[in-house]
């Protein structure tokens, strides 16, 4: 079997993304895949067979996403910096959709926040302090971000607007506070921040 992902079908993605289309483009079906790579087929022996089946995106952190993938990311921004709110917040949202080209992925590979951490805070480093992942959930926990897991035939795919970034003068309790059950969890300042050389560790969050 041969997962496989088209032009054509990343780019209506990415349409989709950028408010071109309302509608979540369907992946084009196995018969369909076939007869556009028929192709292939001078090159496999007479007792092979290919199957073509279409790759998916798992969709991460717009209000689109799987709700316990859907999430708000928090920049602190350095104290005396001039670059306004408005301006870290498109970055930020231009670095995450960078790090998520599809060109930087294989099928079924894993993501933790602390390398895209890392990589927000190379680029803006002059500008922010931190920058931390809180579900939305009210029923996930701090760090259930950290790391998130792809099935063999997924991509990761960011659907995340700047509604998805907000910037903050610190991570306290209040910020940084979510609902499980019926107890109230916190995470402290000290083991949610990131530093531009190590980024957030993403061994302690649970995997989707």
């Amino acid at each position: 079997e041969m997962f496989m992902l088209t032009k054509a079908h990343y780019q209506a993605m990415l349409s989709y993304k950028n408010g071109g289309t309302s509608v979540l483009p369907k992946a084009p079906t196995s018969e369909q895949l076939a007869q556009e790579f028929a192709g292939l087929d001078e090159f496999k022996s007479v007792s092979d067979q290919l199957v073509y089946s279409s790759g998916k995106f798992k969709l991460l952190f717009g209000d689109d996403a799987d709700e316990e993938l859907q999430a708000t990311i928090k920049v602190v921004k350095l104290p005396g910096s001039v670059t306004s709110d408005a301006e870290i917040r498109s970055a930020v949202l231009g670095l995450i959709d960078q790090y998520f080209n599809v060109q930087n992925w294989d099928f079924g590979e894993t993501f933790y926040f602390s390398e895209l951490s890392a990589f927000i805070h190379q680029e803006l480093g002059k500008a922010i302090a931190s920058v931390v992942i809180v579900p939305n959930k009210s029923e996930s926990m701090f760090g259930d971000l950290y790391q998130v897991r792809a099935a063999s035939d997924e991509l990761f795919f960011s659907t995340a607007t700047v509604d998805n970034v907000e910037v903050v003068k610190s991570l306290s309790a209040t910020n940084l506070k979510q609902i499980k059950g019926n107890a109230i969890s916190t995470s402290s300042t000290a083991s949610s921040t990131s530093s531009g050389s190590s980024g957030s560790s993403g061994s302690g969050g649970s995997g989707y």
